[in-house]
């Protein structure tokens, strides 16, 4: 099956408007497929990656995983560092938040994409939507602390959209990239 060539273009216009906020740290890609062999995560240095060839090459890069059948996920906030030996990638990997998000599923009651017109950005699941609203300027978080606040900021932001979404709020999230398939159905 070919994709459209501008679910390429989706694909990084969208990493370009969730990542504008930051001058540095990784990107984080994971494909996820209960029917296909596992497939790496991959990091992409910021801003570079977002950039020319470099951008051209990360949105091929997701689009050939939407292809070969995978689910495409990007990390929310970016990591400090690529995975190495002994570094994981989880909240305490995450120093700057620059986003809220929620996860409005279809099946929700009350769900529509009309209440995430208050978004910077809204991505089509295939089951619901994701939005997001961009922050002026990353919050810093160098603490359990910090983390635990930002995630009740962002839990906060989901219910006032909607009572009874998933709760996604943890800094380490990751959700689908825009542009590419649902698999998961």
């Amino acid at each position: 099956m070919a994709l459209p060539a501008t679910d390429a273009v989706q694909a990084i216009s969208f990493l370009r408007h969730l990542f504008k906020p930051y001058s540095d740290g990784f990107i984080e890609i994971r494909p996820l497929s209960k029917h296909r062999p596992h497939a790496n995560r991959t990091t992409y240095r910021l801003p570079e990656c977002l950039k020319g060839e470099e951008g051209q090459a990360l949105s091929q890069h997701i689009i050939s995983l939407a292809m070969r059948g995978y689910d495409v996920y990007v990390g929310v906030c970016p990591r400090v560092a690529p995975e190495g030996p002994g570094r994981k990638l989880g909240k305490d990997a995450i120093e700057q938040v620059g986003a809220m998000w929620v996860d409005l599923d279809g099946k929700v009651s009350g769900s529509c994409k009309e209440i995430l017109n208050n978004c910077d950005i809204i991505v089509s699941t295939g089951n619901g939507w994701h939005g997001y609203k961009i922050a002026p300027k990353p919050a810093r978080v160098s603490s359990a602390r910090d983390r635990a606040n930002i995630e009740a900021k962002i839990r906060s932001f989901a219910n006032s959209i909607l009572p009874g979404t998933d709760n996604v709020s943890n800094v380490d999230r990751i959700l689908r990239v825009a542009g590419t398939i649902n698999w998961k159905d």
